[in-house]
């Protein structure tokens, strides 16, 4: 029997061009390694991710000590209150698109 692993939540790397029109600063090349590698999966999610899904793609222990100093650092990530089947609840996050000029 054959084990399909399930299809990757974020699906491709955000080139260096999208990081710079999104975030508007070239602080995001001098990240850790696995702070971008959240970033990057954020940006691809199709839907905001739950901590467990996080850990599921990136194998982070812990992406909420890293959303929390991105967001520390100024980067826009936002979240959302979910709950599961069984009510309990839940946040899920995502990159934030700023609306400007009032828009």
């Amino acid at each position: 029997e054959v084990i399909k692993k399930a299809p990757a939540l974020c699906s491709k790397e955000a080139s260096a061009e999208e990081l710079r029109q999104l975030f508007d600063k070239d602080t995001i090349f001098s990240l850790p390694r696995q702070q971008k590698r959240l970033i990057n999966c954020l940006l691809r999610a199709k839907k905001p991710l739950a901590v467990a899904d996080i850990i599921k793609e990136l194998g982070q222990c812990d992406p909420r000590g890293h959303i929390s100093r991105l967001r520390q650092k100024g980067y826009l990530i936002g979240d959302i209150w979910d709950k599961s089947e069984t009510g309990e609840r839940y946040k899920r996050y995502f990159i934030r698109k700023e609306v400007q000029d009032g828009q």
